[in-house]
C-alpha cells in the first residue's frame, strides 16, 4: 500500500531553479511548481522538486497551463512551536499529463 496522495489540476507557475553546493561539497538543484485544482472551490498547492534529474525532467516535460496528475507525499513538522507543511513529489513518481478526448 502506498502513502502517496494524488492531486489533479493545472500547472499555474514553475519557479526559477535554485542551485548550490552542500557543506559536503555536493551540488544540489531544486525548483517548485504550483497546481490549481478544479471545482467550485479551487485550491492552489505548491510542490517542491529536489534533485538535478527531477528538476531537469520537470522543465523538459511540463509547462504552465498543462493539466496533470501529481503523486506526492505530504509532511508536517514542528519547530520552535511553529508547524510547517511540505509537499514533495514521490521519489519514483512523475507528473503525468492527462489527455482529454472530445
Amino acid at each position: 500500500m502506498s502513502n502517496n496522495l494524488v492531486l489533479q489540476g493545472t500547472i499555474t507557475s514553475i519557479s526559477d531553479v535554485q542551485q548550490g553546493e552542500s557543506k559536503a561539497g555536493k551540488a544540489w538543484k531544486k525548483t517548485g511548481f504550483a497546481v490549481e485544482t478544479k471545482g467550485d472551490y479551487p485550491k492552489t498547492v505548491y510542490f517542491t522538486v529536489f534533485g538535478e534529474e527531477k528538476v531537469d525532467n520537470l522543465l523538459k516535460f511540463n509547462k504552465v497551463g498543462q493539466f496533470v496528475d501529481v503523486s506526492f507525499n505530504a509532511e508536517s513538522r514542528e519547530y520552535n512551536g511553529k508547524s510547517t507543511q511540505t509537499f514533495k513529489r514521490g521519489k519514483y513518481l512523475q507528473l503525468r499529463m492527462i489527455m482529454w478526448k472530445r
